[in-house]
């Protein structure tokens, strides 16, 4: 068995804790994750199935590599839930910043190490796992302009007397 199968059955066999906490433990799920906001029983069961579909991806992956649809819808899952946690940060705020670091860094360094590996193996993929160091790059920098501005925009709006959220947008947008 390749070392990319073994790879995808550990992340596989890791999701399974997160598909735990979505539907047995939401208050884990809760501090971990989302803790900038109020999260019901329903949120965390739908956490749970997206993450049990992907453990799923990872396991059917394993056992069939040489399977090219397959492996993208596997790779495209991890995009997907990197574009979900980044967008939870960064338009809807429900996560903080030390969640979003702990979760971009692992999806981004798995998927690195998934696509070197695969480019190891088979000399398939060449500049996929560049494309993605690049991306984890921008985006490590867009959230370090963004903590920084934020905090700019918080510092603002707490020295404006009656400042509302008109305002806090109004300093954001200037």
């Amino acid at each position: 068995m390749k070392a990319l199968s073994w790879w995808l059955m550990l992340l596989g066999s890791l999701r399974l804790v997160s598909v735990w906490f979505g539907f047995f433990d939401i208050w884990a799920l809760r501090l971990a994750v989302f803790s900038k906001s109020e999260m019901t029983e329903v949120h965390g069961r739908t956490f749970g199935v997206w993450t049990l579909l992907t453990c799923t991806l990872c396991f059917l992956c394993a056992f069939n590599l040489e399977n090219k649809p397959l492996y993208l819808a596997t790779f495209l899952s991890f995009v997907y839930a990197l574009g979900h946690f980044l967008t939870e940060y960064l338009i809807y705020q429900t996560m903080a910043i030390g969640n979003l670091s702990t979760v971009g860094f692992f999806a981004v360094i798995v998927v690195l190490v998934a696509e070197a590996t695969l480019m190891a193996i088979n000399g398939d993929y060449l500049m996929v796992p560049v494309m993605c160091l690049v991306v984890y790059l921008v985006a490590t920098m867009a959230l370090v302009v963004v903590e920084m501005v934020m905090g700019d925009v918080v510092e603002a709006t707490s020295t404006t007397e009656g400042s509302g959220n008109g305002d806090c947008y109004a300093v954001m947008l200037a």
